[in-house]
């Protein structure tokens, strides 16, 4: 599957992905920003990558975002917590390498993924959870007209602070 934009485009994951997928899922980074605690072996991740083809099964779906230029992939934009009964999913996006961020790439994933959940799986709402420091992600999601909705206080720890959390949502329809 393959959903093209004017820059980007989003496909499925692929074998040649597992050791992209090893570096940024390892990255202190990114677990900061995506919760992440735990650090995946190959073979996690190889295993993520081989099951990871029903949403309606996993509840999560994960598309690696390339340019349309050279096919390389920039980063990931994912769906988690599938709920096909309330018809709403959470949303998280990455764009790995810090010169590639504000070129659009996560603008037109984002657009794409949202044409992609209203044609297909219909749903309601999406949401998201930005740790309030992270000022690039809130303008990204408020440009796709997300919209605040609460304020989770102290919520992350980083080190030895404590860090709100935004909530944020989209109602497609």
């Amino acid at each position: 599957m393959i959903i093209k934009g004017e820059k980007i485009f989003l496909r499925h994951l692929k074998k040649i992905d597992i050791d992209t997928l090893h570096e940024w899922e390892n990255n202190p980074e990114v677990r900061e920003v995506s919760d992440g605690q735990n650090t995946y072996s190959k073979r996690d991740i190889e295993h993520f990558v081989n099951s990871h083809h029903d949403i309606y099964l996993q509840k999560q779906l994960r598309l690696m975002i390339c340019e349309n230029k050279n096919e390389q992939p920039v980063g990931c934009i994912d769906l988690f917590q599938f709920d096909a009964h309330h018809s709403r999913a959470g949303v998280g996006i990455l764009i790995f390498d810090k010169n590639l961020r504000n070129r659009g790439y996560g603008g037109d994933a984002l657009q794409l993924l949202i044409q992609y959940c209203i044609k297909h799986f219909d749903l309601k709402q999406l949401y998201c959870n930005v740790q309030a420091h992270n000022k690039a992600s809130i303008n990204l999601f408020q440009k796709a007209k997300f919209k605040i909705i609460g304020l989770k206080k102290e919520w992350n720890r980083n080190e030895d602070e404590w860090e709100d959390e935004i909530m944020m949502q989209l109602l497609l329809r």
